[in-house]
């Protein structure tokens, strides 16, 4: 029975239809439309923070399996119109101008996010 529920639930997630490309790899199997464009956001702006070591995922890691690497990391405070803040790091192989852009994608889909899923975020 075990091998059965299990089966019917990997049917389930395989048989999602993604709806569009969700913002992060993974989400679609939680709920396709959890964040829309349409979605309003809390986000305000991106200031550039400079650079940093800090500890970070890289699925690239240890031959493909993924794992924590210590880089020198491109920084960004993110503010939010609830007085929230955190610090966005980007991976030093993008230039500034890309990584701008991309924290500001990041920090309009954490602004998404109802307050309440937000309480601990500190770094994205």
């Amino acid at each position: 029975m075990m091998k059965l529920s299990r089966y019917c639930y990997f049917l389930l997630l395989v048989s999602v239809p993604a709806l569009g490309q969700p913002p992060f790899s993974g989400t679609v199997f939680v709920d396709p439309d959890v964040l829309t464009s349409a979605d309003p956001s809390t986000f305000v702006q991106v200031i550039a923070a400079g650079v940093g070591s800090r500890q970070m995922f890289d699925r690239r890691a240890n031959s493909g399996a993924g794992g924590f690497i210590i880089v020198k990391a491109l920084l960004f405070k993110a503010f939010y119109t609830d007085n929230d803040t955190i610090e966005i790091q980007l991976n030093p192989e993008f230039d500034v101008s890309d990584a701008e852009v991309k924290a500001n994608f990041y920090g309009h889909a954490i602004g998404q996010l109802p307050a309440l899923l937000r309480i601990d975020v500190q770094t994205a």
